[in-house]
């Protein structure tokens, strides 16, 4: 009856917040163009400031000569300590994710989805990266970050939404002075191969 009805609503009602998953999203401008944050984002790691990404490595690529787009899938290797409370869940504390990529060079848009592939029965951890041009300084470049953490095992589940989350925010920042560095190194070496050209090109000249 009624009854019976309405005690299936809220349960499942209940089901589906206990089940939403936890997001979180981060925003920035980069003082820096589209192109040389999208070269600088191919050699962000290693680094001394993230230890714990072991290693990043292209998998697979393709570019359309067409459409000028490449796409890539990056395979990425990493290892943190886990609070006490976590250790029985996950075991060993790597984690292998895969990393999806579409450069848009055309239109300046980079997007970068990754999700994890080690403990997906535990957890679900997916993870957006979009730089685009600032359209009102083409000079810079625009970067929106979004997190999204699923965790299924009963009764820890929020306590692991939370921590991932929490830690998803707390390395924002070193991702972005990760940036700020490779895009400093870049620049340096652009400009170092650029006067050593010239210097050559004047030798070969005075010759």
């Amino acid at each position: 009856g009624k009854g019976k009805s309405h005690c299936a609503q809220v349960l499942i009602y209940f089901l589906l917040v206990i089940n939403m998953p936890i997001s979180e999203n981060v925003k920035h401008t980069f003082k820096h163009s589209w192109n040389d944050i999208s070269f600088a984002s191919w050699r962000k790691y290693p680094t001394d400031t993230r230890p714990d990404v072991l290693s990043v490595d292209v998998i697979e690529h393709n570019f359309d000569p067409e459409t000028g787009i490449l796409t890539a899938t990056r395979l990425v290797i990493m290892e943190d300590k886990l609070p006490r409370f976590l250790q029985p869940v996950f075991g060993n504390n790597k984690c292998i994710c895969i990393e999806h990529s579409i450069v848009d060079r055309k239109n300046k848009i980079m997007k970068l989805k990754s999700c994890n592939l080690s403990y997906d029965n535990i957890v679900k951890i997916e993870e957006t990266c979009i730089y685009t041009e600032n359209k009102e300084n083409p000079g810079w470049t625009d970067f929106k970050q979004e997190a999204e953490v699923h965790a299924y095992p009963f009764g820890v589940s929020n306590k692991i939404e939370k921590f991932l989350t929490s830690k998803f925010v707390r390395n924002a920042p070193l991702g972005r002075e990760i940036m700020e560095d490779t895009v400093k190194s870049v620049k340096e070496e652009t400009f170092l191969r650029t006067a050593f050209s010239a210097v050559v090109k004047e030798t070969r000249d005075c010759a």
